[in-house]
């Protein structure tokens, strides 16, 4: 008879470890920009990609050893050639995630990790323990940062967007009000999708002049408005459709219902609120919305993922009735459709 080998406990443990070094690589590769080249070449040599990527080839060939390993790229050893995967293109700059990677691996967002045990014991999110200052208003005065975090947002938008562009139908709506839109992909495809739709994009006044650019030269520009305010002292009125797209997780239930209240405040008799989150399942099993929900706890304290319950009686207590449909959008996102009560 056969032994069955086992997995000890400490290997386990050791292995789940050893997941913020893997996604460190990938944060590397998407800074280094391996995917871009790797995609300009059907296959390269390992001093081919690090003269491309002005790299050191044995450190490099370290990271692409691991890299492979997780089917990020792909390794002939008849003849030592790397080539890329449908993963790895994801990070290349016309693929989905490769911004999204450079911030999560940046140190200003991972740093915050290493208050996370003090974070849990105190209820302030890590991010400010480690670096003073709440996420946004830390981003004021970090140009760079805040590109960046504009990039990855934008990457991270743009398929939910679409997504939604398609998921609801906006026929019959004039007015569409994106609150929180930050540098206003979601409304710019709407726009674009919806020839008669005319947008507001609603968000900070540091965001909002990081935005209009994007607009100024476009054919979307003489259908786009901007409005610079706190969305818990106002909003534009008699919008058709108000859109909060992955906003409620940052803020705790008496905020949430704020912000859902000055919606309903403002909105068209017959408009709509569509709210677009992670929904937690039932249970304790690995899920992406859990994972999600851990890094909103770190990035900002007391807010986070909710469950489709929870979804439900903030709408209720701010005015709003929780259609009993929830869309997916993306392997994450699920759009959240209220009526006014």
């Amino acid at each position: 008879m056969s032994k069955v080998e086992t997995i000890s406990p400490e290997t386990t443990v050791l292995n789940l470890l050893a997941g913020r070094w893997v996604s460190q690589a990938i944060s590397a590769a998407a800074v280094l920009g391996i995917s871009d080249v790797l995609t300009e070449n059907s296959t390269m040599s390992l001093p081919e990609l690090a003269e491309a990527t002005d790299c050191d080839s044995n450190m490099l060939k370290r990271l692409m050893a691991i890299l492979v390993g997780e089917g990020i790229y792909f390794y002939e050893p008849s003849t030592e050639r790397y080539a890329n995967t449908n993963l790895g293109r994801t990070l290349a700059t016309e693929g989905n995630l490769r911004h999204l990677a450079e911030f999560l691996g940046s140190p200003n967002q991972v740093s915050p990790w290493a208050a996370l045990a003090q974070c849990i014991r105190s209820g302030e999110s890590a991010f400010k323990v480690q670096h003073g200052q709440d996420l946004y208003p830390w981003l004021d005065n970090q140009p760079q940062d805040a590109s960046l975090y504009d990039q990855a947002i934008d990457q991270f938008t743009l398929r939910i967007a679409q997504a939604l562009s398609m998921a609801y139908d906006f026929g019959s709506a004039q007015k569409v009000m994106d609150v929180g839109g930050g540098l206003g992909t979601t409304l710019a495809i709407l726009l674009a999708k919806w020839p008669h739709l005319q947008g507001t994009l609603i968000d900070r006044e540091q965001v909002i002049r990081r935005a209009i650019p994007k607009f100024r030269d476009s054919q979307l520009a003489d259908r786009c408005c901007f409005e610079a305010t706190d969305f818990f002292e106002n909003l534009p009125q008699n919008g058709d459709i108000y859109i909060l797209k992955h906003i409620l997780h940052n803020w705790n239930k008496q905020d949430a219902v704020s912000i859902l209240k000055h919606c309903r405040k403002v909105v068209a008799t017959d408009g709509r609120l569509l709210v677009i989150e992670g929904i937690l399942p039932p249970g304790t099993d690995r899920n992406f919305a859990r994972l999600m929900d851990l890094q909103m706890m770190m990035l900002f304290g007391k807010g986070g993922a909710r469950t489709k319950q929870e979804f439900k009686s903030l709408f209720s207590l701010a005015g709003w009735k929780l259609l009993h449909t929830t869309y997916p959008l993306d392997e994450f996102s699920r759009l959240l459709i209220g009526k006014p009560v």
